[in-house]
């Protein structure tokens, strides 16, 4: 079994990793962060972080969730604290706040929550029908994420249909499938992924009569061959299977996401292809990759995902260097055999171990293996062959810190020249701008400006210090009086 301690700080990164903690890229925008904003995203939520090996390349990450629990009044819901379906292209949402006769109407009582609310569609006559439209256009930075090769989609419904669309991302021609769907058509809920560009490339899971106007749990997933429906937590038949394909996007007709119909072209209406969905929904989800039959069971429940680990070796598969350890050997933090592929036992293998570790200090081991005194998980020892420490500030970290292993207090003290870091770290080739001290003086309040200026520009190119905390030092220089007539760091007239 792996090192505990190692193991839960690999448990946790895997969580945020997969969205299991913290959603990943939403289509949807939040609400404001702090001034020196949080770690980097991609820190938190992408799998490709420094530990991540291709044995989770087919683990699910959540990439898009609407709980649909807001009180959506307006057209916006920022200013209601409710950033779920913030600027999504929601045409209004109801009558009572200006909205029009296509928005559906918020209930109360959810499906998994019964202080919460839900959307019920009408599924009216074309052109009057209810939609929900997230649109790429107004989403355009985060739009990618909600289109993955493999997908899963996930939603809670409860009608009488039994014929419209529940979910639906993108339109082919006219009433040609779109590049995924959870659907209802002669009375049984489907999915189906569209893997190519002619007429009938789609692949269209085994159907099942959901119609009885109670709320069920329904999945459709896609793991690059095979599509299959799930409700309630159980599978619907045997899935449909094909050659290895991707779900393919950008369509020519439209690649925005809906809900409640498979688009909103008026020119369509004659033809039918606006496929409205007359019912309930609640917490609809969109996946990368396919959920396995547990995880949708565990959703089903409205339990958490557990991470996966094909091995079984007690590391999970985006730190697992070697995904096939046989049962029962004993496995580093990294999930490889301890006796030959990590000399100093020092829970790194030796693969990634730049130091011959001496484990009867007690001190913490970073990731590569080498001494790490504060804990921040940046080496204290030099590179290979470049006698340079990667840790600029190798105690008292506390907080998000940058690549260099220095929180944004600590880089403010370098910044004001009350911390000078150890020249076998770094030696910086600007001088601080001291606020204080003996001689301290500035012509000009844009001369202590450039000052900070200069030296925050060559921390972030040296990975000092991280960009949101290098701006907000910027702001506060030049929101300072520093160097103004009458500070004190003014120089006397000549």
């Amino acid at each position: 079994m792996a090192n505990a301690k190692y193991l839960k700080r690999s448990y946790l990164r895997y969580l945020g990793a997969a969205g299991l903690v913290a959603l990943g890229c939403t289509a949807t925008s939040g609400g404001e962060t702090s001034k020196e904003g949080t770690e980097d995203p991609e820190k938190v939520y992408s799998v490709d972080d420094e530990l991540h090996l291709t044995g989770a390349a087919n683990d699910p990450v959540l990439v898009g969730r609407w709980r649909l629990n807001g009180s959506f009044q307006g057209v916006d819901d920022s200013a209601t604290g409710d950033p779920e379906m913030d600027n999504d292209g929601f045409r209004g949402r109801n009558a009572s706040s200006g909205g029009d006769v296509n928005d559906p109407a918020i209930v109360g009582g959810g499906a998994i929550d019964q202080t919460g609310n839900y959307l019920s569609f009408d599924g009216a006559a074309p052109n009057a029908h209810d939609f929900v439209s997230i649109l790429e256009s107004s989403n355009p930075d985060t739009f990618s994420a909600l289109e993955p090769a493999k997908v899963s989609v996930e939603a809670w419904i409860k009608t009488t249909d039994t014929a419209g669309y529940i979910v639906s991302k993108g339109a082919h021609n006219s009433c040609n499938a779109g590049s995924y769907a959870l659907y209802i058509s002669g009375g049984q809920t489907r999915f189906l992924v569209r893997t190519g560009g002619g007429i009938f490339d789609f692949r269209e899971s085994p159907g099942m009569n959901v119609s009885d106007n109670a709320w069920h749990h329904v999945v459709g997933t896609f793991d690059g061959t095979t599509v299959r429906l799930y409700v309630d937590g159980a599978q619907v038949g045997t899935g449909t299977s094909g050659a290895s394909a991707s779900v393919i996007y950008d369509l020519n007709k439209h690649n925005n996401l809906y809900f409640g119909a498979y688009n909103e072209d008026p020119t369509l209406a004659a033809t039918g292809c606006q496929l409205p969905y007359a019912g309930a929904l609640d917490d609809v989800s969109v996946w990368k990759n396919a959920l396995n039959a547990a995880e949708v069971t565990r959703r089903f429940q409205g339990l958490s995902l557990l991470a996966r680990d094909d091995d079984n070796d007690g590391v999970p598969n985006n730190h697992d260097e070697c995904p096939s350890t046989a049962p029962g050997v004993t496995v580093n933090s990294v999930g490889c055999p301890v006796a030959f592929l990590d000399k100093d036992n020092d829970g790194v293998s030796n693969l990634l171990d730049r130091c011959d570790a001496d484990t009867t200090q007690p001190m913490p081991i970073a990731a590569d293996g080498c001494h790490d005194g504060d804990g921040d998980g940046v080496s204290d020892e030099p590179r290979d062959g470049t006698g340079v420490i990667r840790d600029v500030c190798p105690v008292g970290t506390v907080g998000p810190r940058s690549a260099r292993g220095c929180s944004c207090p600590q880089a403010r003290t370098i910044v004001n020249g009350t911390f000078t870091p150890n020249p076998a770290s770094i030696v910086l080739q600007n001088d601080p701008c001291p606020t204080s001290g003996a001689g301290v003086c500035y012509r000009t309040h844009g001369a202590y400006v450039s000052c900070v200026s200069k030296i925050v520009d060559e921390m972030l190119e040296r990975r000092v210090v991280r960009f949101a905390c290098a701006e907000a030092i910027k702001e506060d220089a030049s929101q300072s009086n520093i160097g103004k007539r009458g500070d004190p760091l003014h120089c006397p007239e000549d």
